[in-house]
């Protein structure tokens, strides 16, 4: 007992040197709480905190700290005169700052007082931050890696946050809260997972007790989809699929198919677990065939692997450059060892191409011209051009002889009423678009003259079918035009568009349109007096020439290239095949297995058929 009293004086003096020594001075444990912050209107936010002073002889005041975005705390005030937040008396215990309150920075705040009486400083309250609706997180995304592994990933639009919280669900359980935190500008994380589990995320930045609006998401977790799926062409009607199987316990896959614009072909084949190839046949023209595959186990399926697309005899196989502008072409096969194109090559004249290898089509020469050369026709050893001098609206028909292809010789020539967009000639006339001047009919079987004229709005673009010609005619639609006394052309009917017709091709009662921005558009000519339009197919961009062949329409469209349309049934017509291009095709034809374009590079080859 006396060695007890005798300890007493040493503790006591111990504990005064320890709190007074060195001019150390503890804070005070008791702090503002029940921080509240709320917008207050657009640019301003009300901070308000309770503290009840538990003596009436003590006075404090209070400070607050505050935290903009990634910046260092600012704890004795801050603002434009460096004293907002700054020793607040006792009785204020809110205050209203102004903020962008649409801003992706986080503005954070903290609360403590100062005992004048006692000379200390109270301990930090909790932190507690304005979070507006731009920092809250965006773009949930989900990657399934394997299937015990789930990467979940977002966008981060918050600056200054203290980190990032995840809240985990699976099926109808109990969230779990704060299953993941995560640091500051996290944005994903992997997740574990177990097969067949449906998860449900919730992820929010936080800073302190506070926390942006929640980003939730959905998660099914399934088997594992397959992956790197391609085809092989085997032959013109065989294709073999392959992937890589990366699921376990699959009973099998299922393949989808889709061919041009059509629809998918769901579960077009099935087969077993473990199985990483399939050969698919069909009999097809041509086409842009599209695949993917799934794995599945009883009801249940992966998701998809990447899409695989190819095109099937429809590429281009061959291209050159012309020394102009290319703007028209028309194709001459003489026989089978040679076969011509007459590209209308603008200021470079009348070009010609050898094409007999349509895999290496060799430019030959160019036949120059006085003025800019935009259409050409070839009718036996003639090649008859259209030409037009930039300076003024009228323009000329050349005829010439080509029998000698390396030395065109100019037979004829005659001025044009209007300028010539298009020519065709057909038995002893060529049959002139010439815009706004119309239809005109010129004499061509030896020396060329001028016959007649059909007045039109915007002549473009002509085909010749039986007796009549058939004008795309711009924004009036399509013009048919009885020919068959040449000295008198008359309108038999029109058709008015809403698209821009640029220009049109006859088969089999049927004229194909192309409409411009509304793509090919079919109109059924049965009853010539009396055009009737049956269908309408979009090609995205704006259609400008059209050809076709046994009810396949080959169509360009100058934004996205190459469509091959099946319109075996007129009144459903659909996209059988598409070959982007990027350059701006003009013009197309065809013959045999191939396409001809032209384009602001030159002349393509496409080929369309076996």
């Amino acid at each position: 007992m006396k060695a007890l009293k005798l300890l007493i004086p040493i503790i006591l003096a111990g504990f005064i040197f320890f709190s007074c020594g060195d001019g150390v001075v503890d804070p005070i444990d008791d702090v503002p709480t029940d921080l509240a912050i709320n917008q207050y209107e657009d640019g301003k936010i009300e901070l308000s905190w309770i503290y009840i002073n538990p003596s009436d002889a003590d006075t404090i005041s209070f400070y607050v700290a505050r935290k903009v975005g990634d910046q260092i705390w600012y704890e004795n005030g801050w603002g434009a005169n460096g004293n907002y937040g700054f020793n607040l008396d006792e009785e204020t215990t809110s205050i209203i700052d102004l903020i962008p309150t649409d801003d992706t920075l986080v503005y954070a705040y903290k609360v403590r007082f100062w005992n004048h009486t006692t000379e200390r400083f109270s301990n930090y309250s909790e932190t507690i931050a304005y979070f507006s609706p731009f920092t809250s997180p965006t773009d949930f995304v989900s990657a399934q890696l394997s299937q015990e592994e789930q990467f979940i990933s977002w966008q981060d639009n918050c600056i200054g946050e203290d980190g990032y919280k995840v809240d985990r669900k699976i099926g109808n359980g109990d969230w779990v809260k704060e299953y993941k935190i995560l640091p500051a500008n996290a944005t994903d994380f992997l997740d574990n997972v177990t097969l067949f589990d449906s998860l449900s995320y919730r992820i929010y930045p936080y800073t302190g007790i506070s926390r942006s609006e929640r980003l939730e998401g959905n998660v099914f977790n399934s088997l594992a989809a397959p992956s790197n799926l391609e085809t092989t062409i085997l032959d013109v009607n065989k294709l073999r699929l392959n992937w890589q199987d990366i699921s376990i316990g699959e009973d099998g896959f299922y393949i989808d198919k889709k061919i041009g614009y059509q629809d998918w072909q769901l579960d077009y084949a099935v087969v077993d677990s473990n199985t990483i190839t399939y050969i698919d046949d069909f009999t097809l023209q041509c086409a842009t065939m599209q695949y993917r595959v799934r794995a599945y186990k009883g009801v249940y399926s992966s998701n998809y692997s990447n899409i695989d697309t190819t095109n099937v005899i429809l590429g281009l196989v061959g291209s050159t450059l012309t020394p102009g502008n290319a703007l028209d072409v028309a194709i001459a096969d003489w026989n089978v060892l040679h076969r011509t194109a007459y590209v209308a090559d603008n200021y470079a004249g009348l070009t010609l191409i050898d094409c007999i290898n349509p895999s290496q089509p060799l430019y030959m020469n160019s036949y120059e011209l006085a003025d800019r050369t935009l259409s050409a026709d070839v009718i036996d050893n003639f090649a008859y051009v259209a030409t037009q001098n930039s300076a003024n609206t009228q323009g000329q028909i050349s005829k010439v002889d080509i029998a000698d292809e390396l030395n065109p010789v100019l037979i004829s020539t005659i001025y044009t009423q209007g300028i010539p967009k298009d020519i065709i000639v057909y038995g002893d006339f060529a049959y002139i678009a010439e815009g706004v001047n119309g239809l005109s009919i010129y004499y061509a079987a030896s020396s060329l003259f001028f016959e007649s004229n059909y007045p039109l709005s915007d002549a473009r673009k002509l085909f010749f079918y039986s007796q009549y010609a058939f004008v795309a005619n711009g924004l009036n639609g399509l013009s048919i035009i009885d020919v068959l006394d040449s000295n008198n052309p008359f309108q038999v009917s029109a058709y008015p568009t809403s698209g821009l017709t640029n220009d049109v091709y006859v088969e089999n009662g049927m004229a194909y349109l192309a409409d411009g921005e509304n793509g090919l558009t079919i109109l059924d000519i049965s009853d010539i007096n009396d055009p009737i339009e049956i269908s309408q197919l979009e090609t995205g961009g704006f259609a400008y020439g059209v050809c076709t062949e046994d009810s396949y329409v080959y169509l360009i469209d100058k934004e996205n290239g190459l469509f091959v349309i099946d319109a075996s049934n007129p009144v459903s017509p659909y996209v059988l095949g598409f070959l982007a291009m990027d350059t701006e095709p003009v013009s197309i034809q065809q013959s045999g297995s191939y396409v001809y374009i032209t384009d602001n590079e030159g002349l393509k080859i496409v080929q369309v058929k076996p």
